[in-house]
């Protein structure tokens, strides 16, 4: 299950020890996942494929593009990889990675994946209060 969230870019105020700045965002992809690698057991959480670039920078230069993941028990959304506007990638890790160069989506961005994810009925609520928590699997 998938949803082209948002088909247009939408802008976000990001709040940084800097002050206040805004982002263009495009959800493009929202869905459930789960993926195992060679020291962890399997894991399960959700995917997001976002489309991020200032509102100055995004028609003449392109936009950054980040795979995210949210997974069980977690309160915030992990940048999986990073790809620049020209499609080079800048860091990748695989889905759910926890070990290597964690940081996370700016918590504007992340609630907003949420609210993207409990709208798809992905998960019946979902902020960074409380551990992500997805429906039975069966």
């Amino acid at each position: 299950m998938s949803a082209t969230a948002r088909s247009t870019f939408v802008p976000v105020p990001i709040t940084t020890d800097n002050g206040t700045s805004t982002l263009d965002v495009e959800i493009a992809t929202v869905m459930p996942r789960q993926g195992s690698g060679l020291l962890t057991a399997t894991r399960h959480g959700l995917f997001a494929q976002v489309k991020v670039a200032t509102p100055t920078t995004r028609v003449p230069h392109g936009v950054t593009t980040y795979s995210a993941s949210r997974l069980e028990g977690e309160r915030q959304w992990i940048v999986d990889a990073t790809f620049l506007p020209s499609g080079r990638p800048l860091h990748v890790n695989g889905f759910g990675v926890r070990f290597l160069n964690v940081r996370a989506l700016p918590a504007e961005i992340g609630a907003l994946l949420d609210q993207e994810a409990v709208r798809l009925g992905l998960v019946q609520s979902a902020d960074a209060d409380t551990p992500l928590t997805l429906p039975p699997r069966g």
